[in-house]
């Protein structure tokens, strides 16, 4: 039985460049096709008489390219807007609690009530991926427009006021985090396994969208301390979220019309490739082959999100002489320089001049993890803090230039390794994306809580 269907399969494929031959012969001499070198992500392009040598379609204008930077972006954009709008959060809506465990610690329980259900959509996505009967695409659909419906809530939960019951703000606020991160966890799962069958530098390109999200919610952040009260601020965050999901989500369904879309990835005939094999997707065939990469991106996002930005947020200013303003000096250290670094190195990421070997990957993603022990030694929670201060404000600074450097080239480096340890396999390739997405959102998942872990130390160290 498994030979017949194996067997099936290769007539199938066949087929399905025979059918691209001619659609690529029909339009050579217009232009809107090139000669480029077979890569992995060509598997359905029908290949010429020299060797490593093929039509493949131009991904004109970068459309596919901007397209994917832009799902990053609102992929990660609940998390960053929830994160970054602290004092709308604890400074305003959750002040009237006092000084409470959950006002104190929002952030991080809010972190870990996003990542809880956006990993646990993965996983099962993941595996309900590959029984042909739902698109990802109209998975990716749905999830981005209950998404909206979401935000629209979170809006509306702004303009009320909440000042007599902040535990119920607290409990409903959860609550949004928690159905928000379930659509992103259906929609980064679907997306990161559509963007795998295209060369590496596509999936990178939703990296890049991640680390531009971060620098639009700073450049809010910072401009909405001009003059806005805190729940005008959000109000704003909230709908510049909202405009930022409606075009994501013109661009994902606008994109099966590009060409170099439609023949890297045809979702239809792989679906009924993938149906013809009994056993499925090569799940563990996969991940056999790309377990080493697969913890670079989760050891990565790990120790990205143990620090930022539960501890960076809580670093305060020593010095009042400083050349960073007090009100700003959280905006611009612990958001804007490491996210605007984050994105310059990112984008060199994808020269191949600058990308390590893969078995140095681990190397630096241990020297990262010093920023860990270098970030308590600052300023971190002078109120309750029992060990002494040994890192100035010039430090804090050092540092979050250094680790903006890092993890924005090392974010990129380990997805494209990622996605290149996983083969020519069509069907291997999107089962890498997806267990891509799950190694980075678990990352997120247990990062948030080692925060936790750290804060309790350096409050408690020495009493």
């Amino acid at each position: 039985m498994r030979e017949t269907n194996l067997d099936d399969e290769d007539r199938s494929t066949k087929e399905i460049g025979r059918c691209d031959k001619i659609a690529l012969a029909s339009e050579v001499d217009r232009g809107l096709y090139t000669r480029c070198e077979v890569t992995e992500s060509t598997p359905l392009l029908e290949k010429s008489k020299h060797k490593n040598d093929s039509w493949c379609a131009k991904d004109r204008y970068y459309i596919v390219f901007i397209v994917c930077m832009m799902q990053g972006l609102g992929i990660l954009l609940p998390w960053n807007l929830f994160m970054t709008a602290k004092e709308y959060f604890i400074d305003y809506k959750l002040y009237p609690a006092g000084d409470v465990d959950y006002r104190r610690n929002f952030l991080t329980y809010a972190g870990i009530s996003s990542q809880i259900p956006n990993t646990c959509l993965n996983i099962f996505n993941l595996f309900y991926q590959g029984n042909g009967k739902t698109k990802p695409s109209i998975r990716i659909v749905v999830s981005m427009l209950v998404l909206s419906g979401l935000f629209v809530l979170t809006i509306a939960l702004a303009v009320i006021d909440t000042s007599q019951a902040p535990e119920l703000f607290f409990g409903v606020t959860l609550l949004l985090i928690v159905f928000m991160n379930m659509c992103t966890g259906v929609w980064s799962n679907c997306f990161f396994g559509i963007a795998a069958q295209f060369p590496a530098i596509y999936l990178n390109s939703c990296i890049t969208g991640m680390n531009v999200c971060g620098v639009i919610v700073s450049v809010l952040s910072m401009t909405s301390k001009t003059g806005s009260d805190p729940r005008s601020s959000a109000i704003i965050y909230f709908v510049v979220a909202l405009l930022i999901l409606i075009t994501a989500l013109d661009l994902f369904i606008a994109l099966p019309l590009t060409r170099y879309y439609r023949v890297n990835y045809a979702e239809d005939k792989q679906q009924l490739a993938e149906s013809q094999l009994v056993e499925g997707l090569p799940y563990m065939k996969t991940f056999k082959q790309m377990w080493l990469a697969l913890f670079d991106v989760w050891f990565h996002r790990f120790i990205s999100m143990t620090i930022y930005p539960a501890i960076l947020v809580d670093i305060k200013r020593m010095d009042p002489d400083f050349f960073i303003p007090d009100e700003y000096f959280t905006d611009v250290i612990a958001y804007m320089i490491p996210n605007v670094l984050a994105v310059t190195t990112n984008m060199l990421s994808y020269s191949r001049f600058a990308q390590p070997p893969p078995k140095t990957i681990i190397l630096f993603q241990m020297a990262r993890f010093m920023f860990i022990p270098f970030y308590l030694l600052c300023n971190f929670r002078p109120e309750t803090r029992s060990i002494p201060v040994v890192l100035n404000d010039y430090w804090f600074l050092i540092g979050a230039v250094v680790f903006g450097l890092l993890n924005g080239h090392m974010s990129g480096i380990t997805f494209m390794y990622a996605k290149r340890a996983a083969g020519s396999d069509p069907r291997m390739q999107k089962v890498a994306g997806m267990m891509t997405g799950i190694a980075h959102s678990t990352g997120y998942l247990t990062g948030h809580p080692f925060t936790l872990v750290v804060a309790y130390l350096v409050e408690n160290i020495g009493r």
